[in-house]
């Protein structure tokens, strides 16, 4: 007889992921004017900016983040969100459809759809703070179809496995450290145990050349000791060479961001490093008991990818500061916690579960209802009051604009060509508003601008916007 019981009811619990994402993500749509919109304007810099002018990669071809801004004339923050927004709901469906084929529990599914979507890193994502949020999207589609493929043995599940990572390659994502180990045993799996032709795995190599085309082109430039040099220098590396073994010199901060990528660092423990170590040992420590004690040959492969991935970012030229880097793995490991609520370790795995969920949710909601005030628009009141000149670069006057609107109405102000700031000849008190980029230009520049040696950084939150104040 058919079970109809409340648990086990697919709608149901498909309607209630569908309710909560969209209450968690759709409830700042028409608020939140001016909270974080120097993180917003981060992403804006990166996208339309930072990767036209410093990317390795072709214009718009690092991030999808940055053809929405490119393609999308916004004609409000509010679309912007609600974009995003839309995308997150839609994400969350998928990981509930996935979590059920691995686990023929919609009750699991749920739980996993919630833990991911109140993820801190994965909420700011779907807010269109994190531009990341790819990696999120991908992950669960290239598993799931990697498991159909697995399963069924049908090209099309291998061949749209090979889309969706070609895609996510496309923009430069730290779904890396996924791919390696899952084609790993792809590979494994298509030569030896299904003893298929290797005609597959070429027409799978040729297809993924050719959708990530403009990022293979782009790596002509990934060993170029002008892209490391600005690129460490956003990190606080003085380099101008890829620091492979960087992350093992300093195991500190990898364990550290290792760490917060499952848990908000303002919430728990901040800065505790012997927390995040004990919580990264049992992380990893309790990955790997899945690979040697469960059977079930989807979870155990998950496991292997998630090990195998944690030693490649460990190892990876990323250095380990850069939030957000671990999401994929944060997200197979969560698939394996929940695959343990069962009548034997339920007790054990169900409060570690509960620590995790609370810790997020209460810094999501923390961010949706924090009376954090843009620090634009302190410097906007301080130009005011004091009639201190403003200068800003053409590069993000209007991403400013769009996130604060009449930002520069009765502010003195001017606005600079980003070729030209060096030639600038500014005397008495300013501000000045730049990105990152051009700051690193400035710094290794072998003359730096009059302007430039006497002003002072007085904002750097924002690993891509800098704010200088120039005295007499």
């Amino acid at each position: 007889m058919e079970d109809n019981s409340i648990i086990s009811n697919y709608a149901f619990w498909l309607l209630l992921t569908f309710l909560f994402s969209s209450f968690l993500l759709l409830i700042n749509v028409y608020g939140w004017t001016v909270i974080y919109t120097d993180e917003v304007l981060e992403n804006f810099i990166r996208s339309r900016t930072a990767f036209m002018y410093q990317s390795f990669t072709p214009s718009n071809a690092f991030s999808l983040t940055a053809p929405i801004f490119t393609w999308v004339d916004f004609r409000s923050i509010i679309e912007y969100r609600l974009i995003f927004a839309l995308l997150g709901i839609v994400y969350s469906i998928f990981v509930y459809r996935f979590g059920f084929f691995l686990f023929n529990s919609p009750l699991k599914a749920f739980i996993l759809s919630v833990l991911i979507i109140t993820n801190w890193l994965v909420y700011r994502g779907y807010r269109g703070l994190v531009i990341d949020w790819t990696t999120f999207f991908f992950t669960p589609l290239i598993l799931f179809s990697y498991f159909l493929f697995s399963k069924n043995g049908k090209i099309s599940y291998f061949l749209l496995m090979v889309v969706l990572s070609s895609i996510s390659l496309t923009n430069a994502s730290t779904i890396i450290f996924l791919l390696i180990p899952l084609y790993t045993i792809v590979f494994i799996e298509i030569i030896i145990i299904k003893r298929q032709s290797l005609n597959l795995i070429l027409i799978g190599v040729i297809l993924f050349i050719i959708i990530s085309f403009p990022w293979i082109m782009g790596l002509r430039k990934f060993f170029d000791p002008e892209y490391f040099r600005y690129r460490n220098y956003s990190f606080g590396i003085k380099s101008d060479k890829p620091g492979y073994f960087f992350n093992l010199i300093r195991i500190d901060e990898w364990i550290h961001v290792f760490s917060y990528n499952f848990l908000p660092e303002k919430i728990l423990f901040s800065y505790n490093l012997y927390f995040y170590l004990l919580f990264t040992f049992m992380i990893v420590g309790f990955s790997f008991h899945v690979y040697l004690k469960v059977k079930d040959e989807k979870i155990r492969r998950l496991a292997f990818i998630f090990l195998i991935g944690v030693i490649i970012s460990l190892l990876s030229p990323v250095p380990a500061y850069r939030y957000g880097q671990h999401i994929s793995l944060v997200i197979i490991f969560y698939i394996l916690l929940i695959y343990n609520l069962d009548e034997e370790k339920w007790k054990l795995v169900l409060p570690i579960i509960f620590f995790i969920f609370l810790a997020n949710i209460i810094s999501d909601l923390n961010d949706i209802f924090s009376g954090e005030k843009s620090t634009l628009l302190g410097f906007q009141t301080f130009s005011k009051v004091l009639n201190i000149k403003m200068y800003v670069t053409d590069t993000i006057k209007r991403n400013i604009e769009f996130l604060i609107p009449n930002y520069f109405t009765n502010v003195s102000y001017e606005v600079i060509e980003r070729e030209k700031s060096s030639l600038l000849n500014i005397s008495g008190k300013s501000i000045m508003i730049i990105d990152a980029g051009l700051e690193a230009d400035l710094f290794f520049s072998s003359e730096k601008p009059a302007w430039f040696s006497k002003s002072k950084l007085v904002y750097s939150k924002s690993p891509n916007l800098r704010i200088y104040y120039i005295g007499d």
